[in-house]
């Protein structure tokens, strides 16, 4: 192939896209690697030329990837500025450069590579990365002149399109790796979630069995006490009959406050104003309830039962730490990223929550164990707890809660 007449001044490859697949290709200023090795000596093998490269280049250089054949002191450097590359005219033009005599050939007869490195005839193919963008140059070169064949060439692409394959599959692998990596960040995120939600309802159960022994121990257990002692000191049944009255009714409302008959019977909406009567009779607190009928019957029983204890504690809590005289529970629809939810909000006219700074949400003393585990089983199954104080004052705390699929 005859050099064409026009002189090719040295241009600069600084495309950015051009240099950022570069980049992310990894390769510039890595050691040798056998697969693209492989290749070059293969080159020189099929070719019959002393010289093959894989020539990556940048906006002031070409590195070689793999080089073979190169006399020193480019061997060990790897690489060459720019004023000694015939590369940079593959990766400028995007197409195959011949150079049969380069001594003659105007394109690169002033090139420093002809006088420094012997480059006299020269054949060499883009190499293209994932993307579509030329690195380099998968070249070939010889220190005679030399008559390229169209053999010659599609050789060179043969082996340049291996070296892109390489380059592809490299690509592939680190996207799985960096996905593998996300995976399993978001299972190991969803593992510590479920190991502390399981951590949280101990500590919940174990909290629970405390208040339920305290309530037999205090109260229950003395009234059973008190009929005992009657009976032995041959009091009047009527006083016996009263204590056991009593006892039942102690047993009938703490049985009634951690499930009531109505939540099961009668769904979410009747249980909460049950619950509202049963705040205001026992901490002097004046609940209003609004909740969505149509929505309140549908709930699954688990979600409904989550919404209630999460009601009940948030309402033990305006009357233990908010001093707070009234209260509002909300029940209404909502929407969370897999689909459908439902909100739950408790507002009180207390004196809203103690923010920390770092997340503006309550202190550890505005939460108790209950509401910790209640927070922790929202979490686990996808919904959201948001608290804080409410813009007319007082506290605002939403629950949303995912629903089942159809």
């Amino acid at each position: 192939m005859p050099p064409s007449s026009r002189t090719i001044a040295c241009p600069i490859v600084t495309d950015p896209k051009r240099l950022a697949a570069l980049a992310e290709s990894g390769l510039p200023d890595t050691a040798p690697e056998e697969a693209f090795d492989r290749l070059t000596r293969f080159a020189t093998r099929l070719l019959g030329v002393p010289v093959a490269l894989v020539s990556l280049v940048d906006d002031r250089r070409q590195f070689f990837k793999s080089a073979v054949g190169l006399p020193e002191p480019w061997a060990t450097q790897r690489e060459t500025p720019l004023s000694h590359s015939f590369c940079q005219y593959v990766v400028s033009d995007r197409t195959p450069l011949v150079v049969e005599d380069a001594r003659t050939d105007p394109r690169v007869a002033q090139n420093g590579a002809v006088r420094d490195l012997g480059v006299i005839a020269y054949a060499g193919v883009p190499l293209f990365a994932p993307n579509g963008q030329v690195l380099g140059a998968f070249c070939a070169i010889d220190g005679v002149p030399r008559a390229w064949s169209d053999d010659d060439l599609a050789i060179l692409r043969e082996l340049s399109d291996v070296a892109a394959a390489e380059l592809r599959l490299r690509a592939t692998v680190s996207r799985l790796d960096g996905e593998n990596g996300r995976l399993e960040q978001a299972v190991q995120e969803r593992t510590d979630q479920l190991r502390f939600a399981s951590a949280a309802v101990a500590d919940a159960a174990r909290t629970e069995r405390d208040r339920l022994a305290r309530v037999l121990h205090d109260h229950l257990q003395q009234i059973l006490v008190g009929a005992k002692m009657t009976l032995a000191a041959g009091g009047p049944v009527e006083d016996v009959a009263g204590f056991l009255d009593e006892a039942i009714a102690e047993s009938r409302t703490l049985a009634s406050e951690l499930s009531p008959p109505v939540l099961r019977s009668d769904g979410l909406a009747p249980a909460l104003t049950w619950l509202g009567t049963r705040s205001e009779s026992r901490n002097g607190i004046t609940v209003t309830v609004a909740c969505d009928e149509a929505l309140s019957t549908a709930l699954p029983a688990s979600t409904a039962a989550t919404l209630y204890e999460f009601a009940r504690e948030l309402l033990l809590n305006v009357a233990k730490h908010a001093g707070g005289t009234s209260a509002a529970v909300i029940v209404d629809a909502d929407s969370v990223s897999s689909g459908p939810a439902v909100r739950l909000t408790v507002t009180d006219d207390g004196g809203g929550f103690s923010l920390q700074p770092e997340t503006e949400g309550p202190s550890d003393q505005d939460e108790g164990f209950g509401l910790s585990d209640l927070r922790q089983r929202v979490i686990a199954v996808g919904g959201r707890v948001a608290s804080g104080n409410a813009p007319g004052g007082g506290g605002r705390v939403d629950v949303v809660l995912p629903l089942p699929r159809d």
